[in-house]
């Protein structure tokens, strides 16, 4: 999780629309989320939601069955 400026945002939030599970980011911006939901046959969309202070909310959607790793959000300033 980074800002515009590529800079790590610390204790972001992160759920995903599966089952509404979340996670928090660390010092470094990287979050861990687990969900019980298996996936169904590689093919399952997941919206994930990112909030954090100060930030205007983002997210993105993504295919749960890839066990996507290294994903990066990025969040601008709220005005």
């Amino acid at each position: 999780m980074n800002d515009n400026n590529g800079n790590p945002i610390a204790g972001a939030t992160v759920m995903t629309s599966l089952d509404g599970v979340s996670a928090t980011t660390d010092a470094n911006g990287y979050f861990f989320l687990q969900t019980t939901t298996p996936e169904q046959g590689g093919s399952t969309n997941c919206g994930i939601t990112v909030q954090a202070n100060g930030f205007t909310a983002g997210g993105g959607v993504m295919n749960w069955g890839d066990h996507p790793t290294g994903q990066t959000f990025q969040l601008s300033p709220s005005v």
